[in-house]
C-alpha cells in the first residue's frame, strides 16, 4: 500500500477490495480442513508454499482457475504472454485456490508472512502492525498517505467492505482525498464483469474511479 510504495510515492491509488489490516486473518483460530481434492496432493501443496528457493518466488499463476476455462492460445492473448499450461503453472494456480478455500492463518503465516523469520508470535505480530497501513494511520496522525479510491462489494466475504469502510473514513479524517464506490450485495472480485464501458453500471462505478485518478496522476486519457 501507501505507506510502504515511497521511491517515488504513487500519486494515488486504487484499492479494490484490499486488505489494509491483515492481523485479523494471522490470528484466526486454526481448524481441520476437508483433504484437498486436485490435481496436487496437501503435501505438494504445504512444499510449494513453504519453498524459499529464489528462482521460484512467483507462487501465483492466474486469478483463479483460468486455466480451466481458456486454452493456452486464448489466455495467452489476453495477458499478451506466452502461456503454456506445464506443471508450474498449474501448481502455482492449484495453491492460490488451496490457500483461498482452506482459509487457515498457518498456510497465511507460511506463504506471505515467511514467519519461519520471527523467533516468536510476539515479534511476527510486530511485523504484521508494521505492514497494515489502517494500523499505521490510526497511530501515527503524521504518516501522508496518497488519494485514494475504494472499489468493494458489500457481500464479500474474503474481505470484509468494513475495511474499506474504516481505511477511508480515516483518510478524510486528515483530508485525504478519497472516493468511495461500494456495490450492494456483491462479492469478492465482483468487478471482474466489467469488461468495458459499454456493460451496465460502468458509468457509476468504474468511470468515477478513473476521473479520479486522472485529477490525481495528472494524466488525461483520450
Amino acid at each position: 500500500m501507501g505507506l510502504h510504495l515511497t521511491s517515488p510515492c504513487p500519486r494515488a491509488i486504487v484499492d479494490v477490495y484490499g486488505l489494509v489490516d491483515i492481523s485479523p486473518y494471522v490470528n484466526m483460530a486454526d481448524r481441520t480442513p476437508e483433504p484437498w481434492k486436485g490435481e496436487f496432493t496437501d503435501e505438494e501443496l504445504e512444499r510449494f508454499i513453504s519453498d524459499r528457493d529464489l528462482n521460484n518466488v512467483l507462487t501465483d499463476a492466474c486469478c483463479w482457475n483460468e486455466q480451466e476455462l481458456f486454452s493456452e492460445e486464448e489466455l495467452g492473448k489476453r495477458w499478451a504472454a506466452e502461456i503454456k499450461y506445464d506443471k508450474r503453472f498449474r501448481l502455482q494456480a492449484e495453491a492460490h485456490q488451496w490457500r483461498s478455500v482452506r482459509a487457515l492463518s498457518g498456510d497465511i503465516h507460511k506463504a506471505f508472512l515467511h514467519s519461519e523469520r520471527f523467533p516468536d508470535k510476539a515479534e511476527l505480530d510486530e511485523f504484521i502492525t508494521s505492514i497494515a497501513p489502517l494500523r499505521i494511520l490510526q497511530e501515527n496522525e503524521q504518516r501522508p498517505y496518497p488519494p485514494t479510491a475504494f472499489l468493494h462489494g458489500s457481500a464479500d466475504e474474503s474481505v470484509p467492505i468494513q475495511q474499506s469502510y474504516d481505511m477511508a473514513a480515516t483518510l478524510r479524517e486528515r483530508g485525504v482525498p478519497v472516493i468511495e464506490r461500494y456495490e450492494e450485495d456483491e462479492p469478492h472480485v465482483f468487478d471482474i464483469k466489467y469488461t468495458g464501458p459499454n456493460v451496465p453500471g460502468w458509468e457509476t462505478t468504474i468511470q468515477p474511479v478513473l476521473d479520479f485518478l486522472d485529477q490525481h496522476v495528472g494524466i488525461k486519457r483520450r
